[in-house]
């Protein structure tokens, strides 16, 4: 086969994989928003206005350019989620570009000379293939909220790849971009931190190579890189512990090992395709040497050993490998982070598994017959096709809130998470009050049992407020038992009080009533609630408090139902 043929089918498969990309994630396009979507995109101002940049600033620091993205599909969007998929989508294909850019570059670096293996030359494009098309990706495109994790790996690809055309052509702006995709990404989401060590994972890799005296020097050196790094974070004048944790309460040692059988069941989904789950209900292991978490910790350490003594004969294999474990290193290593799994978080190291998959078998073809490469071919169509379905089928389900987290319910069962989500989408449906009830109590009975740390005051006040809409006050004062209102933030602070002033309005308990009232607004002057609290006040026979109160509601809201017939009645009893 010449060059010009082999490039027209080149093109002809590069079109064909952007198209089937296109396929399957079309269902996306009719996804409405979900949980988090509402939580800290749609119910945040600050994320509605792409000119506030001091508001979006503000709001994430860390997270700056994701947000603003976001508040720029809102600018133009509104609440329309078309455009938020679209932008995704456009996201999800330039990361795909970007790792085809970076293996292009690598397959021209002096560590590969592939005219002795010209199977190596179809690796940028299929190993690019299986990271668009795998559905272990879609959470992280699907989810618009989890566009943090898809543009943060989209920018980080790309620095890698600039980088590597920069070293092939010794060209200093390619280097510039480099450090602009590099601050990009670490701005769209903090896992992006492992960017240099990639960068200098490429270098040792593919342009100055190591011979087995300096692999062990360097190894030498990772351990006690490793040692200084364990040293400095216990250093007292710095709060590195502090800002290294998400979550207090969990051990790190602890969620080290519990993370050692998420990375198995994180590499299980990419091999053996399973169910799509939104929540998973790994518990908190605790550091021992149990079999159980010995295995996990040896098949890991074979990996990466296998990484290491494939460094000069398989460099691509290498690079799959370690990268994979560099890329999981922030969210899956000693940074206890409050939910212990999730599939997002191994968008771009998906990457590393598809480099070394598509790598390790292009090696082994290479000595075999055309029998066996033609079959190794139609095995690669067919499983093209398989996870094109699969994503297309994911993406549909993701059309379907109530059934999906339904799925995860059962699915996920232990999961405190998958039943609140349940019970939030229930709530948000007319008439599903009392299954999402059920749903949330579901989640507290679960949580209770839980060994990983879960804030459930969210929860009850979100059940709580259900309950007030139906007027089922007696239910709410049970489910208020569950939280300590001195823990609570003043958002939620004010929430309860205000809740459990409502109930015991609605009982005649004026005292009481007064009492949660008045702390309510001591929190924040909400017209509505100082208006129940002129109510309880005239209860109380304060007769000119709550008319000095409902003069304050009426200063916001002329006409406010309740302030007005508390005004027009203390007029009423001054002119008797």
């Amino acid at each position: 086969m010449n060059d010009t043929t082999q490039r027209k089918i080149s093109w002809l498969a590069a079109v064909t994989v952007v198209a089937a990309t296109i396929v399957a994630y079309w269902p996306s396009f009719e996804v409405p928003f979900y949980l988090d979507d509402y939580l800290h995109f749609i119910e945040t101002p600050a994320l509605h206005d792409a000119g506030d940049v001091a508001g979006i600033q503000a709001y994430s620091p860390a997270r700056f350019i994701a947000n603003w993205t976001l508040a720029a599909n809102y600018s133009v969007h509104g609440e329309d989620v078309f455009g938020y998929h679209l932008v995704n989508l456009l996201i999800h294909l330039l990361a795909g570009l970007g790792l085809w850019l970076l293996l292009s570059a690598l397959l021209r670096s002096r560590a590969l000379d592939i005219k002795t293996r010209p199977w190596l030359r179809w690796v940028p494009l299929i190993a690019t293939a299986i990271f668009l098309l795998h559905p272990l990706q879609t959470q992280a495109v699907t989810y618009i909220i989890q566009r943090h994790a898809s543009l943060a790996a989209m920018f980080y690809l790309l620095s890698l790849s600039a980088f590597a055309w920069g070293r092939l052509r010794g060209d200093w702006r390619l280097f510039i971009l480099t450090s602009l995709a590099g601050v990009l990404a670490f701005f769209s989401k903090q896992s992006a931190a492992t960017l240099p060590l990639a960068l200098l994972l490429v270098e040792l890799l593919f342009f100055r190579r190591l011979g087995p005296k300096s692999v062990v020097v360097v190894a030498a050196a990772a351990a006690l890189t490793a040692v200084l790094v364990a040293w400095v974070l216990h250093w007292p004048r710095f709060d590195i512990l502090g800002t290294t944790r998400e979550v207090g309460g969990m051990a790190r040692l602890d969620y080290l090992v519990t993370q050692f059988g998420v990375l198995w069941h994180y590499i299980g989904q990419f091999f053996l395709i399973g169910e799509q789950r939104l929540e998973y209900d790994f518990a908190l292991v605790a550091m021992d040497w149990r079999m159980g978490i010995v295995l996990p910790a040896l098949g890991h350490l074979a990996l990466l050993i296998l990484g290491f003594l494939t460094w000069r004969r398989a460099p691509l294999v290498a690079f799959g490998i370690l990268f994979y474990y560099l890329a999981h290193a922030v969210e899956s290593s000693v940074i206890p982070i409050r939910d212990l799994a999730f599939e997002h978080r191994t968008y771009l190291p998906n990457a590393g598994l598809a480099v070394a998959l598509v790598a390790g078998l292009a090696t082994m073809l290479a000595g075999q017959s055309r029998t066996w490469q033609r079959s190794a071919v139609a095995g690669l169509v067919l499983l093209m096709g398989f996870t094109l379905y699969q994503t297309w089928a994911r993406n549909s389900l993701w059309v379907q809130p109530e059934a999906f987290l339904q799925a995860n319910t059962r699915l996920a069962p232990d999961s405190p998470r998958a039943w609140t989500n349940l019970g939030r989408e229930l709530l948000r449906q007319e008439g599903r009050t009392n299954e999402a009830l059920s749903a949330i109590e579901n989640a507290l009975t679960v949580a209770a049992q839980s060994t990983v740390p879960f804030d459930s005051s969210a929860l009850i006040i979100l059940a709580m407020a259900a309950l007030h809409e139906r007027g089922e006050n007696f239910q709410l004062l049970k489910f208020a038992q569950h939280l300590d209102a001195s823990a609570l933030s003043d958002q939620r602070r004010f929430d309860y009080h205000a809740l459990i002033g409502g109930a015991f309005l609605s009982f005649e308990i004026a005292e009481q009533a007064q009492a949660h009232l008045s702390e309510a607004v001591s929190i924040r002057p909400d017209p509505n609630v100082i208006a129940a609290l002129a109510h309880s006040e005239l209860m109380l026979g304060h007769y000119e408090q709550a008319f000095l109160l409902s003069q304050q509601v009426l200063q916001v809201i002329p006409d406010h139902p309740v302030a007005n017939a508390i005004a027009s009645r203390f007029q009423l009893n001054q002119g008797q």
